[in-house]
């Protein structure tokens, strides 16, 4: 957490919105702008939460204030966005370590990771500027990312070419796999993820090392494992 230099303190404005009310004139705004998406601002903890459900998503837009406010000059706040899709259950509970509690998360972080270059972004709120500015950034990257996670077709063309922000190769492969079956989720793996002789030869060790596990198990931060524990456990691969 970086101390304001004393020049920026000395634009605060005593007469100036305190931080805490400028924060939720953000919030209301952006609720507001949201609305009409189908959005709706709830309370989580004491934290705002925008929220949007479909068919199978849970879309959460978390909003945080950040330390260090100056009054009239300085209100930083960070945007957070979490997916959950709802089918993930049933693709997950052959693997996950957890019995009982299958995660169906998919995605999920700083609203500046969507744009090109990725960055985590902390917007000041401070003045009417910068919520228009905000707006036009979730109109530009936001939305158009959430409603590509809504159209399976869609996304299937997005991650055979460029990939999707915030959806690493594990999940993708899950989501392949819920909605179109075996052959279309080991087409992405041979064709994408192994296209590199390196990286195949990598997974057909762990894939194969995996034979005759009883307890096949998701670790979190090992991808390429994690793809061939999903493949193993529904028998995507039939013989390689």
């Amino acid at each position: 957490r970086p101390e304001l230099s004393n020049l920026v303190r000395q634009l605060a404005d005593e007469d100036a919105i305190e931080p805490r009310d400028a924060f939720q004139g953000a919030v209301y705004f952006l609720a507001g702008a949201l609305e009409r998406e189908g959005f709706v601002l709830f309370r989580n903890g004491g934290l705002p939460l925008i929220e949007r459900h479909s068919e199978h998503l849970r879309q959460e837009l978390l909003l945080r204030l950040g330390p260090h406010s100056v009054p009239g000059a300085v209100v930083p706040i960070a945007l957070h966005i979490h997916v959950s899709h709802s089918g993930m259950r049933e693709i997950r509970e052959r693997y996950w370590p957890a019995l009982g509690h299958v995660p169906t998360s998919i995605a999920g972080g700083n609203i500046g990771l969507l744009q090109t270059p990725p960055t985590n972004d902390i917007w000041n709120v401070a003045g009417e500027r910068a919520l228009s500015e905000l707006r036009s950034h979730l109109e530009s990257h936001l939305l158009p990312w959430l409603e590509l996670l809504q159209n399976p077709r869609a996304l299937r063309r997005a991650l055979w070419e460029e990939g999707v922000p915030l959806l690493d190769q594990a999940t993708a492969t899950e989501l392949l796999l819920y909605e179109f079956g075996r052959g279309e989720a080991r087409a992405y793996v041979e064709e994408v993820l192994l296209s590199d002789e390196n990286c195949r030869g990598r997974f057909e060790r762990i894939y194969h090392g995996l034979t005759g596990v009883k307890a096949l198990c998701y670790r979190p931060g090992e991808p390429l494992r994690n793809v061939a524990v999903i493949a193993r456990a529904h028998r995507m691969m039939g013989r390689l």
